[in-house]
Formats: C-alpha cells, structure tokens, sequence
C-alpha cells in the first residue's frame, strides 16, 4: 500500500466528535444573535404599539373635547362674546373634559378666545339701538354714576368712564343679552356680572342733535277753565316763566298739559331757568293714547302700574316729542308730579331722542326764524282821533277797534306792547320785524306802523296806501310790512311797542280828506338768525353734589317722590352728556327710561317697588350680530391637541345663535 493510500486509511479510521462540537457552538452562536435581534425588535414594536395607542387616545379625547366645547358654548350665548375692551380679546376656560371619560390619562381643558368683533353690532337696520343701558362720559373722576339705593336693574351694559360708586344699601345688577358692568373705577356694594375695571370705556355715540331753532312760541294758551287741555306747540320757548305760568294754571285749574308731537327746544333767557312739573301736574308728551284731549280728566289719563308696568298715556308707535333743553335751561318733577313722553322719532335708523342737552354750540342758523306773538294789550297814545274800543284791536276775533282822521290829520296811535325780553336772543343778528294787521280802510289815505320803545320813534313805515279816489273796504283783509334795518338790535326788538296810525289827506273837497279805519288783529314776527346754546353751567369742572343744587351743579333732569303718587316714564333715549341727571323717585313699578341715558354723571336714589324684578332704566334686547370663537383643547402640560374656529349664529346666520359652523378644524 502505498503511503498515500495508508494515510487515507488512517483518515477514515479517525474520531470527528470534535467537528461536530464545534460546529453546534457556531450555530449557536448565530441563532442567539438572531434570537436577540427578533427580540429587540419585538421590544421596539411594542413600544411604538404604546406610544401610537396613547396619542390616537388623546387626539381622539382633544377632539371630542373640542366637540363638547362646541355644545356648551352653543347653549351659553353670553360666552364667546368680545367685551370690546382688549384688543385681542383674552380667551377664558368654557369647557372640561374629565380623565378617563375618552381614555384620556388627564383633564383637557378646553378655552374659547372671541374673535374681534364677536356678537358685536346687531344688524345694519337696528344699529339707532343704543349700545348701553347707561352710559356716563364725564371727565370728573368724582363724577360718573352714584347710586344710593336699590336695587337698581339695568337691562344692558352699564359704561362708566369714571369712577361707579355704590353707598348704602344700593346694588346693581345688569340683564340682557349685552349684560355687562364696566367702569374705570368700581367701588361699593355687589354688581351682577362683577364690575370690570376698564379705561375703554365708547365716547360719544353721536345721536344727531337739531341744527336751528324751531319757531319762537309768543302764544300760550290763556288761563281759563273752560278746557281740559292745556295744549303746547312745537318750537322754541326763550321765556321760562312765562311757560311755568301755563303750566301752574294747569295745574290748578284741573287739566292735562299736553305737548303736541315734534321738536322744544327751551332756552330761558328770564330769570326763570328750571321748569317744574308741579305736585298734581299731568303732563302727556307725543299721540294720545287712551284719553281724549279736551274730554278726560286728569285724574283719568292712563299711567304706568304695578298691574300694568307697560301701560302709557304716549303711543310709543307714533309721532312724539323731543324736549331740547340749551343752557341752563332744565326740569324738574316733583314729587306727585305726572310725566310721560314718548319719543319724537320711531324709525329704525335714527336715535330715538326724547330729551336732549346739547353737547355743543352750533355755527349760526342758516336761515331766519320767526317768534310770531299776538298782543295781548292796547292803549292808545298821542294826539288826534281816538279809537272806539282799542281793548278789540290787538285779537282776530271779529271785534273791531275804528277811529276816524279828516283832512290832513293823524289818529292817535293804536299800541300794542311793550314785548317781552325774552322775544330774541340777545346774540342774535339780521333781525327783521314783521307787522301783519287785519282790518280795512275807507277813503283817502294810509295806514301807517311804527316801531318805539316807549318814547322815542325808532321807525315809521306805511302799511297800506289809498288812492285819491280812496279805499271802499268791503271786508276785512290782511296787510304785512317787513322792517328790517341796520339799527334794529335784540334789545329793541325785546321791548319794542308797535303802533297803528291811520292818516287822511285833502284832496279838494270838504269831506274828501276824510279816512275810516278799523282794525282786528295785529301780530308781530321777528326774523333772526343766532346760535343754540349748548347745555352749560352744568358744572363740568365741578362735581354734582346733590345736596348743593347749586347753579354749577342744578341738574338737567331731576326727579323725586313715591312712585304712588309720581310719574316719570320717559319712552325714548336721554341724552346729555354735558350735564347730570338725578333721577330719585321710590318704589318704582316700571321702566323709567327705556331706551338709555347718556350723561356726564348719574346720580340716583331710586328703588324698584317690592314685587318688580324689572329695569328700571333699559334698552331693547336686541340681537347681536354672530359669535366667532377660536377653541383650543390642552392637556395638563399646555399642549394643544385639537383647536377649531366656530361661528354661532341663529338659523338666518345673520345674528348670535345656538346653531354652530365649523370653519376651520385641526388636531395635533
């Protein structure tokens, strides 16, 4: 055998033990390695299973608390509202989503944040609604709105520029869809919602005010009993006493005192500034409703009740008043005192104005206006004819004053007057006096007006002219001259006389010359133009103090007694913001003022009657325009995990509303 052959032998004869071992180490060896790597990798799969299963739980509890929000806020219309005092508005809490109730580990909370503007202006169409209940702009920080009573109730926001104090036993809560307290400085008792202390608080809304005077009012209704009814017209009265005179005869002889729809712009000039509504005064501004002028008693006409809070002697529908106070001019009811007006403007785009304070001077009027007075007296002065009942000349009537001049003679003068120095402002410019007589003439000659003040002629001017052939008057007739000359001042026009002369001329015949003529009315207007006075000596510069009821502090308006014997319903919007109001009548079963004051300072010591919940000074519910709300949900770390942007309007999608509208929604 070979050596070869013998080592093969010897190869197969060998032990492979050792092969085999080392062969089942390597195996081993990379099956561990793979065992770990399988393991490692099973590890890290149910690590990612954990953290994609918590995240699909807090995406899915995010957005479900989102949805929950979403159902909340629809339900709250209050919330989500932008208080219009931050610029962004702040976001507040508004929904909670408790752990475990979506699987979610922790409390997510959800905040809602109003978009600017959100719930904001109600519709185009209603925007003369006031946007407070009481708005109070003065400048004072001892002004703004002082209540010493209550409780007192608004139905809107209360706005405060400065400083809401609350003493004794007052409270204040406001109601309504635009609920809201707000002041720069809140002090005193409780205020429902709580007041927010704030520098933002609107200026002014800018209600337009009149632009000239209505025509000046000479004529007031004379002191009779014959009638019921005092009646006044619209226009502009500048003698305070004169109009308090009607007003008392009023009142003391039984009868309603009633002005007629339209605008009074009052502007004392006399020594007489405040006009009072006496104890027993019934005084109806605007459309009677339920009671006839004329016909029912005062005792009759209709008032507001705890039966009947909303019952009103003024058709709140219908052509009403608005009572322009200028200067110092202002009212007062006292108490068992009876007041109600209604508003001259009932459109749904302008401000329903039913007393006013002007806010500022105006430039001076465009346009003449006339004060037109009938005279009440007549004398007769001078030498020549005298006239046969002068007392008839001054009233149409059909009663005739007659005198009768021959041949180149003048009657004595037939004078009216003197008038009055509340007549014209005395800032007044471009004056011109219109004399109108009613009468007639017969023969040759002229009539002639003259305008003294007393003794000395300011001016002669003919009337009326008669031909050589004469005049032959069949009936009466009306003849007018203007006198408007360089010279004719506010202070001769206020105490003026107007005479009538009537002259005859010889025209060649022994009675030719003679001239008959008869007179049976005379009226005066006076033409000017002047500025309206804005409300003033109100005390800007100085606080209101109540108990000083001094020249710089006298309110405009100012009320008191029980409510079981006095009346003040105001249905419409005050609005001075030069001046205070002090409003302090008791046990009060209605709406005082229903549709918003807007002063300089508010002071009040008015209580609601047991039994009534209602405002005592309010403006409409009115809508307010769609909520825009952004909604964030977070988890106790901050995170966000879902948000949407929701719009909450009402079915017409035109105002605030329980029906939600996604615009946007997103989750983390």
């Amino acid at each position: 055998m070979t050596p070869l052959g013998r080592r093969l032998s010897d190869v197969r004869r060998s032990d492979d033990s050792g092969s085999a071992l080392a062969l089942a180490l390597v195996f081993l060896m990379i099956f561990g390695v793979y065992i770990g790597v399988v393991l490692q990798f099973a590890t890290t799969g149910h690590r990612t299973t954990t953290a994609v299963r918590e995240e699909a739980v807090n995406t899915y509890a995010g957005g479900g608390a989102i949805d929950g929000a979403v159902n909340a806020v629809r339900a709250a219309t209050g919330t989500g509202v932008d208080p219009g005092t931050a610029t962004p508005p702040a976001a507040s809490p508004c929904f909670t989503l408790p752990a475990g109730q979506l699987g979610n580990p922790s409390d997510i909370a959800v905040t809602c944040q109003p978009r600017q503007g959100s719930g904001g202006d109600p519709p185009a169409a209603l925007q003369s609604q006031p946007a407070q209940a009481i708005l109070a702009r003065s400048t004072n920080a001892a002004e703004g709105v002082s209540l010493t009573a209550g409780p007192f109730s608004a139905q809107g926001r209360v706005q405060v520029k400065q400083g809401l104090r609350l003493t004794g036993s007052a409270t204040l809560s406001s109601t309504g869809a635009n609920a809201a307290v707000q002041a720069g400085n809140c002090t005193g008792a409780t205020t429902s919602p709580a007041c927010v202390t704030t520098t933002s608080i609107p200026g002014d809304p800018g209600w337009a005010a009149p632009t000239e005077y209505p025509a000046v009012q000479r004529v007031l209704p004379a002191c009779t009993a014959q009638n019921r009814v005092v009646t006044l017209s619209p226009g502009t009265y500048l003698d305070g006493g004169d109009l308090q005179v009607a007003l008392t005869c009023a009142t003391n002889t039984g009868r309603v005192i009633w002005f007629k729809p339209g605008t009074y712009y009052f502007d004392f000039r006399d020594t007489t500034r405040e006009l009072q509504i006496l104890s027993a005064a019934v005084v109806v501004g605007g459309t009677p409703l339920g009671w006839t002028p004329n016909t029912t008693l005062p005792a009759n006409v209709p008032v507001p009740s705890a039966a009947n809070p909303t019952r009103s002697a003024c058709d709140l529908s219908a052509q009403g008043v608005q009572l322009v106070f200028a200067g110092d001019s202002r009212m007062r009811v006292l108490s068992g005192g009876d007041i109600q007006l209604c508003a001259e403007n009932t459109s749904g785009t302008a401000q329903h104005v039913v007393l006013r304070g002007l806010a500022a001077q105006t430039a001076s009027l465009p346009a003449a206006q006339p004060t037109t007075g009938a005279a009440t007296a007549a004398t007769t002065t001078g030498t020549g004819a005298n006239w046969s009942n002068p007392a008839d000349g001054p009233d149409v009537d059909g009663n005739v004053a007659i005198a009768t001049a021959t041949r180149n003679t003048t009657t004595r003068a037939l004078r009216v007057g003197p008038f009055p120095a509340g007549l014209v402002p005395p800032e007044a410019t471009n004056i011109a006096v219109t004399v109108s007589l009613t009468g007639g003439m017969v023969g040759p000659g002229a009539t002639n007006v003259r305008l003294t003040n007393g003794t000395t002629l300011l001016t002669s001017t003919p009337l009326r002219t008669c031909p050589a052939a004469g005049c032959n008057d069949t009936a009466l007739r009306t003849d007018s001259v203007t006198i408007a000359e360089a010279g004719l001042t506010a202070a001769i026009a206020n105490s003026m006389y107007v005479d009538v002369l009537v002259s005859s001329r010889d025209v060649g015949t022994p009675n030719g010359g003679q001239t008959t003529g008869a007179v049976d009315g005379i009226t005066v207007s006076v033409d000017f133009s002047a500025p309206m006075r804005p409300t003033s000596g109100t005390g800007v510069g100085a606080p209101y103090l109540p108990t000083t009821q001094n020249t710089t502090t006298t309110p405009i308006l100012r009320t008191a007694g029980p409510a079981s014997t006095t009346v003040v319903a105001l249905h419409g919007t005050v609005d001075a913001q030069l001046a205070a109001v002090d409003l302090a009548t008791t046990l009060v079963p209605y709406t005082v003022i229903d549709r918003g004051i807007a002063v300089r300072h508010l002071q009040s010591s008015m209580t609601r009657a047991a039994g009534y919940t209602g405002p005592l000074i309010s403006v409409p519910d009115l809508p307010q325009g769609p909520r825009r709300v952004l909604l964030l949900a977070k988890d106790t770390s901050s995170a966000v995990l879902a948000r949407a942007d929701v719009v909450f309007a009402n079915t017409a999608g035109t105002a605030n509303g329980t029906v939600p509208t996604v615009t946007e929604w997103s989750v983390n």
